[in-house]
């Protein structure tokens, strides 16, 4: 249902312990790996997520949805009940974009997948959550904060990609290609 996955500290550091004996038989700098290094280069990978969204072909109803950012991976197979996620998505991407926060429910019965957007200071946070049945807390599973491009284009673009394929409405409504190209419209004036 879920997968997901987190880069190991131990690895990271010694990929940097490497790295800084390369630059200094470079250099003839020394360069002195620490702990602290370690944590900024953290923060850096989850502020710079490149993020990938990929719908697949829908069948009976049913929309696999996989989201990449880093070495982040979910795969939801998203339902169209009890509402379109894609026009929650299009809805969503719309109040981001007016600075206001917003969700998205990916309802894959009984498991719920959430995406939570908040705007401030020119910055969007997008936290992805997971409730695996009814009644039980929500789970963070990934947090990632960056600019309108960084976050909002790479699921516009896949929006409009999914719109343009071809593949039977009785399987899944189309997104209005209006409402996607006002969207557009409204991403450009921003970046």
């Amino acid at each position: 249902m879920y997968q997901h996955c987190l880069a190991h500290k131990k690895i990271v550091r010694c990929a940097l312990v490497v790295l800084a004996r390369v630059w200094r038989s470079i250099t003839g700098t020394r360069v002195q790996v620490s702990g602290d290094a370690c944590g900024r280069i953290f923060a850096l990978m989850r502020k710079a997520a490149a993020i990938g969204v990929e719908f697949g072909e829908p069948r009976h109803g049913w929309l696999p949805v996989t989201f990449r950012a880093n070495n982040f991976h979910l795969q939801v197979n998203a339902s169209l009940v009890p509402a379109n996620p894609l026009d929650a998505l299009c809805e969503t991407i719309a109040l981001v974009l007016a600075g206001s926060p917003a969700q998205v429910l990916w309802f894959s019965e009984p498991a719920e997948c959430w995406f939570h957007f908040e705007n401030q200071a020119n910055k969007i946070t997008l936290t992805i959550s997971e409730r695996t049945r009814r009644g039980q807390a929500l789970t963070q599973l990934f947090q990632v904060t960056g600019t309108t491009e960084e976050i909002v284009k790479p699921l516009l673009q896949a929006l409009t990609q999914f719109s343009a394929r071809a593949y039977s409405e009785t399987h899944w409504p189309k997104p209005d290609s209006r409402r996607l190209l006002r969207l557009r419209n409204l991403l450009q004036t921003q970046l």
